[in-house]
């Protein structure tokens, strides 16, 4: 081990950790160095590691305060320190915290409907997220059925198939919940859900009976299914919420299963299925008031076709077009369809027949200025009375 030579002479050191060889040297040391002073540049031996000036007149000399302006009210002041940029307490308050002007009677009552509607869409937005949400867990609780085997239709011999059309049905009004007892009726028919679901059965075999009759002269490959809403009873109506055969979530999930398994019947028949969805109904809304915003997803319907969507998921030649709008344009077969439930037309005294045609007529002229908005023929429901109205309204019955 190196012996340590002292910090002062460079002797070595004879006590193991020491830095000077001898008291001198450590006196010697200690004695501290001259510097000059910051104001007159004076050498002077300091008291302290961190005196800078000489004397006490130096260093007020140094730091004496000088005048500066207020960044408040521009005054001129002498500074109680360097870093004092106000004259005044107030002076800094009203220049952090100015006052507030005094806002317009316009302005507030602008911020005001601001606020309203900045609430409004709030709400909109919370009751969407709520409908998807449900939306979601009811298409997972619902397992998609397996679609029957496609069957070719054997055209007889001897007959020969002319152009292409294609076959249209239309689903809507089936008020699933609804009970109408035949004593009520005097005997006259009735209606439950088990009646329903065998009455749609029954067109389901009509309609496809049809449909191979007309293939003897028409080659039918495509099937749009025009559903227009009213599947469930709903409670809209104080007399529906106390008779109804079942509560509206019921109505719901038979209703979208019902619908599913009517189109799943047609898959087997037809190259390719639409299913036209039109949402934006009457009896299937949420809130008793009708409404025209979000229509089509604010109602029990958009479950009902989450439903019956969910049950058509393994079927590959379904195609689904759903409905945003209170209308929607389907193009069949190059011809235009108009497509609504039918609850907008104003009806006085029975079936309004003249309503419907002032509605086509207003919508005609609406559209009359853009040719990708025009129509050829409108398909509406609500009515529960099937008939054609000035030659190109169908309307469906229940």
């Amino acid at each position: 081990m190196k012996q340590p030579k002292c910090k002062m002479c460079k002797n070595l050191v004879k006590k193991i950790g020491g830095v000077y060889c001898s008291p001198a040297c450590y006196k010697k040391d200690r004695i501290p160095k001259k510097i000059s002073c910051q104001k007159c540049d004076k050498q002077f031996v300091p008291h302290h590691n961190t005196s800078k000036y000489c004397s006490v007149l130096c260093r007020d000399t140094a730091k004496a305060r000088k005048k500066k302006a207020c960044k408040g009210c521009s005054k001129v002041f002498i500074p109680h320190d360097t870093h004092t940029r106000y004259c005044s307490v107030k002076c800094y308050q009203e220049k952090i915290q100015p006052k507030e002007k005094v806002m317009e009677p316009t302005n507030i009552h602008l911020r005001s409907k601001v606020q309203s509607l900045e609430m409004e869409l709030r709400e909109q937005n919370k009751e969407e997220g709520r409908i998807l949400e449900m939306q979601r867990n009811v298409a997972a609780a619902v397992t998609a059925e397996r679609p029957p085997k496609f069957q070719p239709y054997k055209l007889p011999s001897g007959k020969k198939q002319k152009k292409p059309v294609t076959a249209v049905i239309m689903f809507s009004d089936w008020h699933i919940g609804e009970v109408v007892r035949a004593a009520e009726l005097e005997g006259f028919g009735g209606f439950a859900y088990a009646f329903a679901r065998d009455y749609l059965e029954q067109i389901q075999h009509n309609f496809l009976k049809w449909v191979d009759l007309a293939r003897r002269q028409h080659r039918i490959d495509e099937l749009v299914v025009l559903c227009l809403g009213d599947f469930i009873s709903g409670d809209i109506h104080r007399e529906l919420s106390v008779t109804n055969e079942f509560p509206v979530p019921v109505q719901t999930a038979k209703a979208g299963l019902l619908l599913g398994q009517m189109i799943l019947g047609f898959t087997p028949h037809f190259k390719i299925v639409r299913v036209i969805e039109v949402g934006a109904d009457n009896h299937s809304r949420l809130n008793p008031k009708p409404q025209f915003k979000q229509k089509a997803t604010n109602s029990f319907s958009y479950l009902v076709y989450t439903i019956a969507n969910a049950h058509l998921e393994r079927a590959k030649n379904v195609k689904i077009e759903f409905a945003e709008g209170i209308k929607y344009r389907a193009t069949i077969a190059n011809f235009v369809f108009l497509c609504e439930h039918g609850d907008t037309v104003k009806a006085w005294m029975g079936i309004p027949y003249y309503g419907m045609e002032r509605v086509q007529g207003r919508e005609a002229r609406w559209r009359m200025s853009r040719k990708e908005a025009s129509f050829h023929y409108q398909a509406i429901a609500h009515w529960h009375v099937p008939g054609i109205i000035a030659g190109n309204i169908f309307v469906n019955g229940s």
